[in-house]
């Protein structure tokens, strides 16, 4: 997916499958999370679109940890091998 439309603009909304994709979270779970208003999205008729710029921004508050809906990251532990 190159992310663009055909006039080399990057689109400001992104269909559900899409802004799932880009999370790496599947289809079903990406619905829940709008659903649920952690994925912020806007309809359009039976359409539900996410706005990149929420994508972005929702990815960008989990890592400094300051939006207070994210699920924390399980912790991790290397190994040495």
């Amino acid at each position: 997916m190159n992310g663009q439309n055909g006039h080399g603009v990057e689109p400001l909304l992104l269909s559900v499958d899409q802004a799932a994709h880009l999370l790496g979270i599947g289809r079903t779970l990406a619905y829940e999370l709008a659903r649920r208003g952690e994925l912020p999205s806007v309809r359009f008729g039976k359409r539900v679109m996410v706005p990149r710029r929420a994508v972005v921004a929702l990815v960008d508050a989990a890592c400094v940890g300051t939006n207070e809906n994210a699920t924390p990251a399980p912790e991790t532990r290397w190994v040495a091998s």
